[in-house]
């Protein structure tokens, strides 16, 4: 049987206008449709997430305290706006220097739909991924519901590597990128 625990709290930040809303949005319509299905048996127990949306320009007390707080946090930037980049990645150093870079983050890239790009996909996706090693997801926010459900995909199963590591004391997240670069060399 499935142990409960607390509620996970999920941070999304982002610049002006970038999608963090549409982004929770869908997720909360998911999971009230998720919490309306009966289930047959007593084996798994619902945890809902809180989930707190938070425009960033400047990184004031209350940004700064929900980021403390934060299980897990969701940084979202608009491809067709390179300050939202520029911001996101301030906001990502910050993040780092309050927790630690295996901190569970995903970042996301919104309004792919959107035919003039100013952040180039493949440079996004080395920085994030290569770099500083956390999961990028492009999406359409207004438009995919495969691509939205992979950033709470990706999230929960980070976070769900990183609540094991810290329970059996190994690090597995960790583990499963020193074997990516291997490979990648």
């Amino acid at each position: 049987m499935t142990q409960p625990c607390a509620k996970t709290r999920i941070v999304i930040l982002g610049s002006k206008f970038v999608g963090k809303t549409t982004i929770a949005d869908w997720f909360a319509q998911k999971q009230r449709a998720t919490e309306l299905q009966s289930t047959k048996s007593h084996q798994h127990v619902l945890k809902t997430p809180d989930i707190i949306v938070t425009e960033v320009t400047k990184l004031s007390a209350l940004t700064n305290m929900n980021i403390r707080r934060a299980d897990a946090l969701v940084l979202v930037y608009a491809v067709n706006d390179s300050d939202s980049f520029e911001n996101m990645c301030f906001m990502r150093d910050t993040i780092v220097n309050i927790h630690s870079s295996d901190f569970p983050i995903v970042v996301v890239g919104n309004k792919k739909d959107i035919l003039e790009r100013k952040v180039h996909p493949v440079v996004a996706d080395c920085l994030v991924t290569i770099d500083w090693e956390h999961p990028h997801v492009e999406v359409s926010a207004k438009n995919g519901d495969d691509e939205l459900k992979a950033i709470f995909d990706k999230l929960f199963l980070h976070l769900a590597l990183t609540r094991k590591s810290l329970q059996t004391g190994t690090f597995g997240c960790q583990q499963t990128m020193t074997i990516r670069r291997k490979t990648m060399s």
